[in-house]
């Protein structure tokens, strides 16, 4: 889980995805939009229709989360949505971590 301070509230509206700049990867979209202070506030999704478990879909948000977490750090003033646009398999799952990692690159 991220730190409270790092948590982005759940009920975004539909304002924020029209709003928000998008960066793609062939499991993920990072959804990002500037804050006015240099807080990072993050939430992840995980979709119904792509992982059909509750269990497994709270495991694959805690696989996220927790490749993430080391880029907080590096990422200053941005609201961030990490969405799965796929559907998950043993081989997807072992891919999080460089995924992750190239689509914070790809946005900085």
């Amino acid at each position: 889980m991220f730190p409270k301070i790092n948590r982005f509230e759940t009920r975004l509206g539909e304002d924020f995805f029209a709003n928000a700049k998008r960066a793609y990867s062939p499991l993920f979209v990072l959804y990002y939009q500037k804050r006015d202070d240099n807080q990072v506030k993050v939430t992840v999704i995980v979709p119904k229709k792509n992982v059909f478990k509750a269990t497994d879909r709270s495991k694959i948000k805690r696989k996220m989360r927790s490749s993430l977490i080391p880029h907080l750090g590096n990422l200053e003033g941005l609201n961030l949505v990490l969405y799965l646009k796929s559907r998950v398999t043993e081989n997807n799952i072992n891919n999080f971590e460089k995924e992750i990692d190239s689509l914070v690159k790809k946005f900085k």
